[in-house]
């Protein structure tokens, strides 16, 4: 009689979900894509969204066939749905992207107004203010030490700090969704491989959303060759890079939830993520700063600046591999150990 009450009481094995995707997805998806075409042709007269819109999902086509091609059908991933994966994606590109973009816009817009109100007007803003753009306001900003620590508050306070908690709640919450409860009330197990995979298409989503955002309405009005060269850079630098911390918060999680490491607190998962965002985002942003600042710019300074974005970001790659290699290392050390204590 215990014995039945405790089942009658114990969690339900599987969550209340069948691994379907809904329609109602594909029509978000739809929806923004009609949004993108018309907005920019009424407003700026461009057109080239309706080639665009698709190319910035480039990077997930990959990542699927990836999926499709080496994980689908391998026995050893026969649980990981692919509607699972699809929905992590989606939750985090409409809801984890734009609430991470909004937010950052207005603590950016809070941080300023402070500062303005404690210290005033900047020389710069005097100066584009009275008209004087040229010589006058960019002296005041290429040189000026406190545009430089702003760069670096937004890059590691805002851009870093809240688009990386975005994506760890969002994964805590995918995986609360749609992973099995007892992935989570297990002691110890081996399904870290879906806490990665779930964090890796959270990051994906995250890349893609902003991909829209830069590529489809930022850069409506840069004409084709603008277009396509945001493109190139949101396609292969800046989604893979969100791809790539979103990987990171998989493995961490992962570390956690199935070697049941309860002093593995969130900041401890998520410094190295906030780090590389915070730092990648400082360094363009400077790079970017110099630019505008140099007297004449040329096609050697941007191509550097953008050889040093793929170096960081294939960098940052590497050492995301590297944490995953040593998360499979323990978890093969743990079931040496437990072979151990059974014999």
């Amino acid at each position: 009689v215990i014995v039945s009450k405790m089942m009658q009481h114990s969690p339900p094995q599987q969550p209340p979900d069948d691994h379907h995707i809904h329609w109602l997805w594909f029509l978000g998806y739809v929806l923004l894509y009609l949004l993108c075409i018309f907005f920019p042709a009424l407003v700026a007269e461009s057109y080239w969204n309706v080639i665009f819109f698709p190319l910035v999902f480039l990077t997930a086509l990959i990542v699927y066939l990836v999926y499709n091609t080496y994980i689908r059908h391998n026995v050893r991933y026969s649980h990981m749905y692919f509607a699972d994966l699809f929905r992590g994606f989606s939750h985090s590109f409409f809801g984890g992207g734009f609430f991470a973009l909004l937010t950052e816009l207005w603590v950016t817009t809070v941080f300023l107004l402070i500062v303005l109100l404690i210290f005033g007007p900047s020389r710069a803003l005097t100066a584009i203010q009275n008209e004087s753009f040229a010589d006058e306001a960019a002296s005041y900003t290429c040189n000026n030490v406190g545009v430089h620590l702003y760069l670096a508050f937004t890059s590691f306070c805002v851009a870093g700090f809240i688009e990386e908690a975005s994506k760890a709640y969002l994964l805590q919450y995918v995986t609360k969704l749609y992973l099995p409860h007892t992935i989570h009330l297990r002691p110890v197990h081996q399904d870290y491989h879906r806490f990665v995979w779930l964090g890796l298409c959270v990051g994906l989503g995250f890349g893609s959303v902003e991909g829209v955002l830069y590529v489809c309405l930022y850069g409506a009005t840069a004409g084709f060759a603008g277009q396509f060269i945001l493109w190139l850079i949101r396609a292969f630098i800046a989604i893979p890079f969100h791809t790539i911390t979103g990987f990171l918060w998989g493995v961490h999680l992962s570390k956690r939830e199935c070697h049941k490491v309860p002093q593995y607190t969130w900041l401890k998962m998520g410094y190295q993520q906030i780090l590389l965002h915070g730092l990648y985002d400082f360094i363009e942003m400077e790079i970017a700063l110099d630019l505008v600042c140099a007297s004449a710019t040329t096609w050697l300074q941007i191509l550097l600046s953008i050889g040093i974005a793929i170096a960081y970001t294939v960098g940052s790659a590497v050492f995301a591999w590297y944490q995953y290699r040593k998360v499979l290392r323990e978890q093969e050390n743990n079931n040496d150990h437990q072979l151990i204590d059974g014999e």
